[in-house]
């Protein structure tokens, strides 16, 4: 599903491949910022970079799909990486909803921008 949802750029590689490693980036950042988040000030001062990476990938995910032997390509190469950063994300999502004295208000704007 991710694999098909991330489409278009250009420069050297195609923009199907550029257009994953953005989504890739994207999740990264994500797992990275709400790595940070160890109470509700923190997570309020997380907000405003989860949306901004929320945006990103709603672009990429509203960008059109490869032809299906480009997309069988992308999954071969990219489904590795995808999985990783994608069980690290969720590792953080969870570490999330288990943190004592969370706002449950900012908790769920922030798993919001998870839905984007």
């Amino acid at each position: 599903m991710l694999l098909v949802a991330a489409l278009s750029f250009g420069c050297g590689k195609s923009k199907y491949e550029e257009a994953m490693e953005e989504m890739v980036d994207v999740f990264e950042e994500m797992a990275d910022i709400m790595a940070t988040i160890e109470d509700e000030a923190s997570a309020k001062a997380a907000e405003k970079k989860m949306n901004a990476l929320a945006a990103r990938m709603q672009n990429l995910s509203a960008m059109e799909p490869p032809p299906p032997e480009v997309a069988m390509e992308l999954q071969k190469k990219y489904e590795p990486k995808l999985q990783e950063v994608g069980e690290r994300f969720m590792k953080e999502a969870f570490r999330l909803m288990m943190l004592d004295g969370m706002d449950e208000e900012t908790l769920q704007n922030m798993m919001a921008h998870m839905d984007k």
